[in-house]
């Protein structure tokens, strides 16, 4: 739930509703295998799920402010 925001605040002007096009167009981009969800790469809790919304946030070039940020591939 917490990746919701800065994908607003990425692509929406405050106000704006954000479309499931837009969802889409960044959430067609993921893809997690069962492999890379475990306990040694993300610990259960909160430390596991801050990690996973860091990189996340990290992957996708967002800002959790709403500032995209410049990632090269």
């Amino acid at each position: 739930m917490w990746f919701l925001r800065p994908v607003y605040l990425n692509h929406c002007e405050k106000g704006d509703v954000l479309t499931a096009a837009q969802c889409n167009a960044v959430f067609e981009n993921i893809s997690i295998d069962a492999d890379d969800l475990n306990r040694d790469e993300y610990v259960p809790g909160s430390s596991g799920v801050s990690r996973l919304y860091r990189d996340l946030i990290e992957k996708f070039g967002l800002t959790p402010n709403g500032e995209t940020a410049l990632i090269y591939f």
